[in-house]
């Protein structure tokens, strides 16, 4: 396997593991963050 040296010898596979983990991450919170925002109320009938 290719090993990159900056980055403390971690192989290419292990990189996109933790890539794909923290893209799935950041993409399961997005689509939580618009769903509670879409079942807010709209701010016009808060007041």
């Amino acid at each position: 396997m290719p090993r990159l040296g900056g980055l403390n010898g971690l192989s290419y596979p292990t990189l996109d593991f933790i890539n794909l983990y923290l893209v799935k991450r950041v993409v399961r919170v997005s689509l939580e963050t618009v769903k509670i925002v879409e079942n807010l109320p709209p701010l016009n009938d808060m007041n």
